[in-house]
């Protein structure tokens, strides 16, 4: 690699890698405040010839690529951003299944894998393995453009801007850019002895020497940090990873204000013990099932935590001394892959913990159920028709929503819950599925992309950010709902009322008509 891509592309890995490894210092070190001497982390991006101006900029880019409203980045921000790098795998998948695809018929075939090869004979043999092995799922010699698309992963470097909450100094949900080029500047400055604004080559030996002591640190924080009840000698243990559940519950393990899913545990019979451990992206309720009596443990982890800093996961269907909430650290870090980076980093967490590797382990992006210990697991069927919706819902927002969480919204008793704090109803139902009961009720007024609202609700939905975000205007007289709107746009009918919130926040013209008035 030439010196000049070398030094375009050496601080944006390192950069990558060292916030990554935030996960494991900031809850390993969870005493420490931000006066404390920075952590090491960020001191890696440095290389000979790098200049503070250039090294803070490499920092800040991150941070001002997934900051959509300039606000500072915040949990709708890390959300989009996590949404994006998913859709940015996917769309690798496609061009390369398409350059596959000879007749365009939405399939590959062994016999267009034969002629592809004839055209990619250096290294297609790499690829014909990848397709073939990874990409068809039920093994019938036929890759269907879903099946390729399921097995699309993103780039290390695109989800991990979710590492950067950890930058939050104030506390407040938000990381400013000052705070960013703050620590940025003290890492900085923690090499840059002679105060120049410049790294020599001297001064980048150090940075090397720092950065092969902080890989062995995180390493020892992760095994540290990561301390699991010991599982039975005969149990069969368990480990599944999603990002999120299909369907949204009534309840919330994550409070009033951030999004919680569900999905289904099936424990199949037979009569080993099993000890199961279930990690994910989202804060999660698991609905467990079927032959209960097998379970010796069962532990949750989320890589969304709760005030105390313990998972934000719950279960029903199983007695609080089976279940095992995870605190900080222990083994965190979901995984929809076993074989991915995080999947093997968290295997060898558990095995240390454990003293034995996971018997079964396995990962999705999104499941509405799966069964233990085959892991065979399932996705919801996107509902296509408005003659589908529930009662108390309305069709069309039911219908938009539904494109988020097929599986709909499951009812649930809050005292069956075992989670780290109680859970609560939702006085509010999170996302488009808060939006489509509150239409049906009349609170809010639909009128394309915007909501009206015409009564007074208790806060916004939940989970309004990237995608699912919409445009709402408050009624005249109509109090302000409590919450985060999330990305959406919120204005304000009465021309007093308070400026409207979101980049380019403008009212439709002529307003939104309300039946009746």
């Amino acid at each position: 690699m030439r010196m000049g891509v070398w030094m375009s592309f050496w601080p944006k890995l390192v950069l990558a890698m060292l916030v990554s490894a935030t996960a494991t210092w900031g809850t390993a070190r969870a005493q420490k405040t931000p006066d404390d001497p920075l952590p090491t982390y960020m001191s890696t991006a440095l290389f000979p010839s790098t200049f503070v101006e250039g090294y803070i900029a490499s920092a800040l880019r991150p941070l001002r690529d997934a900051d959509l409203q300039g606000d500072g980045l915040d949990s709708a921000d890390v959300e989009i951003a996590g949404k994006r790098a998913w859709a940015l795998a996917r769309s690798r998948v496609a061009s390369e299944f398409v350059l596959l695809d000879l007749n365009g018929d939405g399939s590959v075939t062994a016999d267009e894998r034969a002629r592809a090869a004839l055209v990619r004979r250096r290294g297609f043999s790499q690829l014909q393995d990848r397709i073939f092995t990874g990409w068809d799922s039920d093994h019938d010699g036929v890759v269907t453009l879903s099946e390729a698309l399921s097995s699309a992963r993103p780039y290390e470097r695109d989800a991990q801007v979710a590492d950067l909450m950890r930058f939050d100094a104030d506390g407040d949900g938000k990381v400013q850019a000052s705070e960013l080029e703050a620590a940025a500047r003290r890492a900085f400055a923690k090499f840059d002895l002679n105060n120049d604004g410049l790294i020599d080559h001297e001064e980048s030996q150090k940075v090397r020497q720092q950065a092969r002591r902080i890989v062995e640190t995180v390493a020892e924080d992760r095994r540290a940090a990561c301390e699991l009840p010991p599982p039975g000698k005969d149990d069969l243990i368990v480990a599944f990873g999603v990002y999120e559940g299909n369907a949204i519950p009534t309840v919330t393990v994550a409070g009033q204000d951030k999004e919680t899913t569900t999905a289904k545990l099936e424990i199949e019979p037979g009569d080993r013990p099993l000890y199961v451990v279930v990690s994910s992206y989202d804060a999660m309720i698991w609905q467990v099932a079927g032959a209960t009596s097998r379970m010796s443990r069962l532990v949750l982890i989320s890589s969304q935590s709760t005030s105390d800093g313990r998972s934000a996961a719950g279960a029903t269907g199983l007695p609080g001394d089976k279940v095992t909430i995870a605190g900080p650290g222990e083994c965190r870090g979901y995984f929809d892959r076993s074989d991915s980076p995080v999947g093997v980093m968290v295997r060898n967490a558990m095995t240390a913990a454990l003293g034995r590797a996971p018997d079964v382990m396995a990962g999705a992006y999104s499941v509405i159920s799966a069964s233990v210990p085959s892991l065979a697991w399932a996705k919801a069927k996107t509902p296509r028709d408005q003659k589908d919706t529930p009662a108390g819902y309305d069709p069309q927002t039911w219908l938009d929503a539904s494109r988020y969480t097929p599986g709909g919204v499951v009812e649930i008793d809050p005292a069956a819950v075992v989670s780290a704090s109680p859970a609560a109803s939702y006085e509010v139902l999170p996302g488009q599925m808060g939006l489509a009961r509150l239409v049906s009720s009349g609170e809010l007024v639909r009128e394309n992309n915007w909501f009206k609202v015409v009564k007074p609700i208790p806060r916004f939905p939940a989970g309004l950010g990237g995608a699912m975000a919409v445009s709402f205007v408050i009624a005249k007289g109509v109090p302000a709902p409590a919450g985060s709107p999330g990305h959406s746009c919120v204005t304000y009918e009465d021309p007093a009322g308070p400026p409207p919130v979101g980049a380019q926040c403008r009212p439709p013209r002529g307003g939104i008509a309300v039946q009746g008035k």
